[in-house]
């Protein structure tokens, strides 16, 4: 009988090595939560290898992070800070920071060309109640975001806060 550990990473596609020898465009490899992970990522202009996982924090990530496909990624795109600050007990910015930091620092040493990017934790007024950390919190986890050294900040909350019924996001929160 086989069993599935619960720290595996998965990855869409299934063969991602396999999906992306041949590329012509950019290869993107997707690591987070549900920011990440709730969108298909189907695009003429590069190759989405999604790793993301729903419920995902950096603490969770770090140790799987070196589970994540071989793979020549052009750019990465990370998203943690929301599913921590939704839970009852966040951890401080500086833990946040510390395994942020220590993910990049992995994913530099594996894709040393690749752009690798930082999303924002959302801060908006539209999502639903679960997702309504207090805007000063997400600005403290976006500030140490915007200090980790080898990746670039992106912040998201702009498009975020467009009213629900926009084709960016449908909750406040999730990319669409």
């Amino acid at each position: 009988r086989i069993q599935l550990r619960s720290a595996a990473v998965t990855w869409r596609p299934t063969a991602p090595a396999v999906a992306t020898q041949d590329s012509t465009v950019p290869v993107v490899l997707f690591w987070g939560n549900s920011l990440l992970f709730d969108h298909g990522w189907q695009d003429p202009n590069f190759v989405a290898v999604n790793c993301a996982q729903q419920g995902m924090t950096a603490a969770d990530a770090l140790p799987r992070t070196t589970q994540l496909p071989t793979l020549p990624a052009d750019a990465i795109l990370i998203a943690f800070g929301s599913v921590e600050l939704a839970r009852s007990k966040a951890p401080t910015p500086a833990m946040f920071m510390e395994d942020v930091a220590a993910i990049v620092a992995l994913l530099r040493s594996r894709h040393p060309n690749a752009r690798i990017w930082l999303s924002g934790v959302p801060s908006t007024s539209s999502s639903p109640s679960e997702w309504h950390y207090t805007s000063t919190q997400a600005l403290l986890f976006n500030t140490v975001l915007q200090e980790i050294t080898g990746a670039e900040y992106m912040d998201l909350s702009d498009v975020l806060t467009r009213d629900v019924s926009d084709p960016h996001n449908y909750d406040g929160i999730h990319l669409s």
